[in-house]
């Protein structure tokens, strides 16, 4: 990594963490969340029951399709989160964000609580690549990768959760893991035959 990126992702791992404590900014979101995580099928963490693997970990993957932060436009911007629930988090908001995006994406991904108040230890931008199929899901960073596939109900249909606990999450379809897995310097982890889900987002601070 160059000496300018370095910088870059010093910076914005200093600021990240504030927006936390920072005061919250009108915002608004509509979009697809695509996890996988360490419990077996189905998470009961998505209904704010104690995890089934502890500790749960995670890669996520945030498509905003339309949302704002604070004024700051978020149409078009992805981020991918790694964590571990309730302990710590990484972020990976895609590399043709802008800076300022890139704190507003992070702000936002906060107040939706996907990672039940972990502390954040570093942001960074990434290239993610995404792969869809009809009944699989692939999305990547350098540093993480998940690949889920549908789980069938009757007829071959999918199955679908809905009315969820959550702040932003609407509904999500069952999947279960191939492959979820993390390894940087300083965190590693791996896991197959997990949870997965594809979630409709709709959320706004009012």
């Amino acid at each position: 990594m160059k000496a300018s990126g370095v910088l870059l992702l010093a910076v914005l791992g200093v600021l990240a963490p504030a927006t936390s404590i920072a005061q919250v900014q009108p915002w608004a979101i509509k979009g697809t969340f695509v996890e996988s995580c360490s419990c077996k099928p189905v998470c009961p963490c998505n209904f704010g029951l104690q995890p089934a693997h502890h500790p749960c970990e995670s890669n996520g993957l945030l498509e905003i399709e339309s949302g704002q932060y604070g004024g700051v436009k978020l149409d078009g911007v992805s981020i991918v989160l790694t964590f571990r629930l309730g302990d710590w988090v990484k972020y990976y908001v895609n590399e043709t964000a802008t800076d300022e995006q890139v704190r507003a994406a992070v702000a936002l991904v906060e107040q939706c609580d996907l990672t039940d108040g972990a502390k954040a230890l570093s942001t960074e931008k990434a290239k993610i690549t995404v792969e869809r199929a009809p009944t699989k899901f692939k999305f990547s960073v350098p540093e993480s990768a998940v690949e889920i596939e549908l789980v069938k109900g009757q007829d071959g249909k999918p199955i679908k959760i809905e009315n969820l606990p959550s702040r932003c999450l609407v509904d999500y379809t069952q999947y279960r893991s191939i492959v979820t897995r993390h390894r940087s310097r300083d965190k590693k982890f791996s896991y197959s035959g997990t949870n997965g889900l594809v979630a409709k987002v709709d959320a706004t601070s009012k």
